[in-house]
């Protein structure tokens, strides 16, 4: 797999006029005073293919594109992806012509308010190309179960999903630092350590390797316990985390690899040892840069289920595409040792609205989930801002493993209802507030004044809590 981020071409609301533009790109950030404008995007690249790819077949991958976009070649259509932050991939080697130059025509509908927070709008992340042969493994095929042996030692478990048209393939692995299954001289995956192990797999028929592919992984053991919280590698370690989203401040939504490297060692150097992505799956790059910084991840599929929270967010797309998203999510980072929770949505209405219904959706997208990750290299969590009320708590009960958001005040209380949970604080502070600043009266339900200046998050969302249950915490 190799970068195809050159030579692509960008034009706005009609095909035509194209201009020369870097990618990852962000359409909405040349424009700061209409930030969530409404448009249609255009990116287009040529692409000579010789005559060697007639026996080849060919993958773009797009790591994200913002939103709704449809990939056409030589004016065919040849797929459709709609949701902004799970990657995707199309085979395209039926529609190229070889030898010949080829058009690769990429629109994207983006349609606003899609969200509650910045988007941006088109290929904002990486874009990569792979040539395989006939047989191949399968994207994301290849799955690695380390595991820890009583003398002390490791081994992997290794699945693998192949194309390969025939039934006498063979497939063989290898750790690449020790040249066979097992690791003796052991170095561990850790916050201060993040050490990695490269598996090679090889894909053979006959005897001939057809496929090639190098897979990153880490030997660590997670855990989490109700009473004592949770352990890494046996060691109790106190998670100091933040709610980190994907933009990049008045860089836009284009991902940078340095942009993201000089937030992640600020945060290293606040003491920061734990990020969740808020509130969607993360780029490629970040997740890299996680396992090789030791930094452990919560990583968020979602802000909302069938329930919208705006027009045009992903609830128009979440019955028909839920079960590729997922798969995607979950197959792209499950080797990620820096990986220690997926969170299936935060603050959805769904399991607020109705018990039944959101905990039926809870429990298919755990299901969906532990498909992709069957050996649980990461458990299942829900973050929400609801966990005052019953039905989200009938919800919870599903996982067990559940996000607290703003509700402190709960945490003694709900840890004597619920002694099988794991209870943490999803979020527990926002920068959303005035320094110093706290209105009165408390009872006031609003987050801003007329003063401009906006109290605190917490004051307000405690008291707010307080006059709807008529409770005192």
């Amino acid at each position: 797999m190799r970068l195809f981020n050159d030579g692509w071409q960008f034009a706005k609301n009609s095909p035509d006029n194209f201009i020369p533009v870097d990618i990852p790109h962000d359409w909405l950030i040349g424009d700061t005073g209409n930030l969530y404008e409404t448009g249609t995007g255009f990116y287009k690249k040529i692409f000579y293919a010789d005559a060697s790819f007639k026996d080849k077949s060919l993958f773009i991958i797009f790591d994200g594109v913002m939103m709704d976009c449809q990939f056409y070649v030589n004016g065919s259509p040849a797929g459709q992806w709609k949701y902004g932050y799970t990657a995707f991939e199309f085979d395209i080697t039926d529609y190229l012509v070889a030898p010949g130059e080829n058009t690769f025509l990429l629109k994207v509908n983006y349609l606003a308010p899609c969200s509650r927070w910045y988007t941006g709008a088109g290929i904002f992340r990486d874009i990569f190309v792979t040539e395989k042969n006939r047989v191949f493994f399968k994207p994301g095929g290849v799955y690695i179960t380390p595991f820890k042996q009583e003398n002390g030692t490791w081994s992997v478990d290794v699945t693998a999903e192949v194309e390969a048209g025939c039934d006498d393939f063979e497939v063989r692995h290898q750790i690449i630092e020790t040249g066979c299954m097992t690791v003796t001289d052991v170095s561990l995956w850790d916050v201060d350590t993040p050490n990695l192990y490269h598996l090679k797999s090889e894909l053979m028929i006959s005897g001939v390797v057809q496929d090639t592919v190098i897979t990153r992984f880490g030997l660590r053991e997670i855990d989490f316990k109700p009473d004592e919280g949770f352990f890494l590698n046996g060691r109790n370690l106190k998670l100091k985390g933040v709610c980190l989203h994907h933009d990049l401040g008045a860089l836009g939504a284009a991902v940078s690899k340095d942009a993201v490297e000089r937030q992640l060692l600020i945060l290293r150097d606040m003491g920061v040892n734990a990020i969740r992505t808020a509130h969607n799956p993360p780029a490629r790059v970040f997740m890299e840069l996680c396992d090789e910084m030791g930094f452990l991840v919560l990583s968020e599929i979602l802000d909302m289920w069938q329930l919208p929270k705006n027009k045009y967010d992903y609830a128009r797309f979440f019955d028909e595409w839920i079960e590729r998203d997922i798969a995607s999510w979950i197959r792209r980072d499950r080797n990620c040792p820096s990986v220690i929770m997926w969170s299936a949505g935060n603050e959805v209405y769904d399991t607020h609205a109705d018990a039944e219904r959101g905990g039926a959706l809870l429990q298919m997208l755990t299901d969906m989930i532990r498909e992709h990750d069957p050996d649980r290299h990461a458990p299942v969590t829900l973050c929400s801002n609801y966990m005052l009320w019953e039905n989200t708590q009938k919800c919870m009960d599903i996982v067990k493993i559940a996000g607290y958001n703003y509700a402190e005040f709960l945490y003694d209380n709900h840890h004597a209802l619920y002694p099988d949970w794991v209870i943490y604080g999803a979020e527990t502070f926002s920068t959303t507030q005035s320094r110093g600043v706290y209105h009165f009266p408390l009872s006031k339900p609003v987050l801003a004044d007329d003063d401009k200046q906006c109290s605190a998050l917490g004051n307000c969302t405690t008291s707010w809590v307080q006059k709807i249950s008529g409770k005192t915490f």
